[in-house]
């Protein structure tokens, strides 16, 4: 599966690509959520996971132009902040799923193995 991790936080995204590198999976980090939703409609990714709290766009937007444009991709979204308007909001919108900060990646890895079965279940 190909995974776009988006936050602008240079520590947080190498601590998620370093974190899920013995999962086989293949991560492309963005620290800018435009120039990501620029390569996501070039490429097509699998999952995208979004920080909400970002400048230029939030994840909110970022969640919303890729349901716009590229639907049949998953969208997880965390947060540094616990706001449970922002997981409604999230939710209401398309997400899959919605993680508080600091990640738990076992959380995570079994959303994505989640999200692998469907898709598995889905072309069949």
């Amino acid at each position: 599966m190909k995974i776009a991790l988006i936050d602008d936080e240079l520590d947080t995204l190498a601590i998620m690509k370093d974190t899920l590198k013995p999962t086989g999976y293949l991560c492309h980090t963005f620290n800018n959520p435009i120039t990501a939703l620029e390569e996501i409609k070039k490429s097509k990714y699998d999952i995208i996971v979004t920080d909400i709290k970002m400048p230029e766009l939030n994840g909110i937007e970022v969640l919303k132009s890729i349901k716009k444009d590229n639907s049949d991709s998953y969208v997880i979204v965390i947060t540094g902040y616990s706001e449970a308007i922002s997981a409604v909001e999230a939710l209401k919108n398309g997400a899959y799923a919605f993680f508080r900060k600091p990640l738990s990646f076992q959380e995570l890895i079994e959303a994505f193995e989640s999200i692998a079965q469907e898709m598995e279940q889905n072309s069949n």
